[in-house]
């Protein structure tokens, strides 16, 4: 190749290298946007009554006092599905049972309207008190749960209730530290305590407990999912 080609070429190149050097693709970049997220207000609730420990002192059989429990969503923002665990204590009916005998709750109540059962433990056959879960529901086994918004309350779970109903006044009171197994002479064990828990859960989110790609919407799928959570038995 001539020396005259040499140049040329060396030339062409030149410019090539020089045009290659300067390309740049077009670009930009925006500026950083912040998506900042907050946990809302926990589920908070207590439970009142209106109730005068006095009235529970020195009960005869068949008397009525009033004893009104509500549930109060004191939350300023956050709603919740709730219930109420009723323990009732038992005293031994001679009469019941054609005769034989048998332990049965103490306590007798109307639950308002807006309650519903939704489990019960009797512990049957034995002393030990039965258990009642109350759902804030029309209906328990197809309705949906009522919703208490923050800074409400429920309806009262019921206004009063009744000891030993429809008995007489012939019972003999036994402290439960020296009552035994037999119940002989000795029908209604005392101090007794009909004790009541208040429950909450979220409203949001709550998926059923055998099959998380559905919603859980009945009362008695959202108790499912607040017994799992906590582990609750009767």
């Amino acid at each position: 190749m001539s020396r005259k080609k040499l140049i040329i070429t060396g030339a062409v190149l030149a410019v090539v290298v020089l045009i290659g050097g300067l390309l740049a693709y077009f670009t930009d970049t925006t500026e950083v946007t912040h998506n900042t997220f907050t946990v809302g207000e926990k589920v908070d609730i207590t439970l009142t009554e209106t109730w005068n420990p006095k009235n529970g002192e020195g009960l005869s059989a068949g008397k009525t006092v009033e004893k009104v429990p509500v549930i109060n969503n004191v939350s300023t923002t956050t709603s919740a599905y709730v219930f109420i665990k009723v323990v009732v204590p038992k005293y031994f009916d001679k009469t019941a049972n054609s005769g034989a005998g048998a332990w049965v709750e103490a306590f007798s109540y109307t639950t308002n309207s807006g309650w519903s059962e939704i489990t019960s433990n009797l512990n049957a056959g034995t002393s030990t008190p039965a258990v009642h879960m109350y759902a804030y529901a029309e209906n328990a086994n197809s309705g949906t749960m009522t919703t208490l918004t923050n800074s409400t309350s429920t309806t009262a779970l019921f206004n009063n209730v009744t000891f030993l109903p429809g008995k007489g006044n012939d019972f003999v009171f036994t402290p439960v530290a020296s009552y035994s197994a037999d119940p002989t002479g000795a029908e209604v064990l005392t101090p007794m305590d009909l004790d009541l828990t208040g429950y909450a859960i979220q409203t949001n989110g709550l998926t059923k407990t055998n099959d998380s790609t559905q919603d859980a919407t009945t009362a008695q799928d959202i108790y499912a999912c607040l017994a799992a959570e906590l582990s609750l038995t009767l």
